[in-house]
């Protein structure tokens, strides 16, 4: 079979997003719907779940219980500046900054 015929009979889905963000099981729901047709997934899961879970579960989830404020994954404009102006309301209470510092810059 030469690469035009393979390419007329097969598809190739790539499905992105970061470590343990769902793809496989995105993946897997699609072939479910699909029903008889034969598909294939190569998952990258058993990198996430032999490398990246342990190391995040052993040095990144013990050093949350000391934060003050955790900021989730993304960036939003509206939470990123009130975390902004949490993070300076709590310096000024600790007398890290001056009360000058604390004013909204436009």
């Amino acid at each position: 079979m030469d690469m035009d015929t393979a390419d007329r009979k097969s598809l190739i889905i790539g499905v992105a997003g970061g470590s343990g963000a769902g793809k496989t099981t995105v993946a897997n729901e699609i072939i479910k719907k699909l029903g008889n047709i034969e598909a294939v997934v190569i998952p990258h899961v058993n990198q996430y779940l032999t490398t990246v879970k342990p190391m995040h579960t052993a040095f990144v989830e013990p050093s949350r219980r000391y934060a003050d404020i955790i900021i989730p994954e993304g960036h939003r404009a509206v939470s990123t500046e009130m975390v902004a102006n949490m993070i300076l309301q709590a310096l000024t209470e600790r007398n890290l900054v001056s009360s000058d510092n604390n004013s909204k810059s436009e």
